[in-house]
């Protein structure tokens, strides 16, 4: 959560100096260009993190991530523009994660329009057919079943009287047994 809202919080610095913003009352100007500083390099470790998920999970474009990424560009753009007006010299050095923050941001933007693709749902589990398996392999999956019921029962997961219920039910259709009941 620091790290979606710092850099609304390295804006609000910048806007809260009487010099530099808005406010009447705030950070002196100094305090608030290192505040800001701060929270724009945990930004820019946000959206370092949020390219490297995107890398790793097959470059499917994450649901939210261009709200996220203009949580931290739109705040960036300000305190830029904000500090940019201003006749004080600001060190470039204290700036240069605002700088970073709103350049990564874009980045990640332009990464996520051109280089992505659309996540892909998880089709529906296949349906197996109880009445295409040979016998063998339904007494296989009886025999896991039955281990199953068994585990359950020793932890005390299951009632002994569902264990006996399921245990009659056809392969294939323990779903239905709260109907039977």
């Amino acid at each position: 959560m620091v790290l979606i809202v710092s850099a609304t919080f390295g804006a609000a610095a910048v806007l809260s100096s009487p010099e530099l913003g808005f406010m009447r009352r705030g950070f002196d100007p100094e305090v608030a260009i290192r505040v800001s500083a701060v929270c724009f390099a945990l930004s820019v470790v946000f959206v370092l993190a949020l390219l490297a998920e995107w890398w790793q999970t097959g470059r499917e474009r994450p649901r939210g991530a261009f709200g996220v990424a203009l949580i931290v560009l739109l705040p960036a753009a300000v305190t830029l523009l904000v500090v940019h007006r201003q006749t004080a010299v600001v060190p470039w050095a204290w700036m240069a994660p605002a700088w970073l923050a709103a350049i990564l941001s874009v980045v990640l933007l332009l990464v996520l329009v051109v280089a992505s693709h659309p996540v892909v749902e998880a089709a529906d589990a296949p349906v197996l057919d109880v009445a295409t398996l040979t016998p063998g392999e339904i007494e296989e999956l009886l025999a896991i079943r039955e281990q199953t019921l068994r585990f359950l029962a020793d932890r005390e997961r299951l009632a002994p009287g569902v264990v006996e219920q399921a245990r009659h039910v056809p392969l294939g259709q323990l779903d239905t047994l709260d109907a039977r009941q």
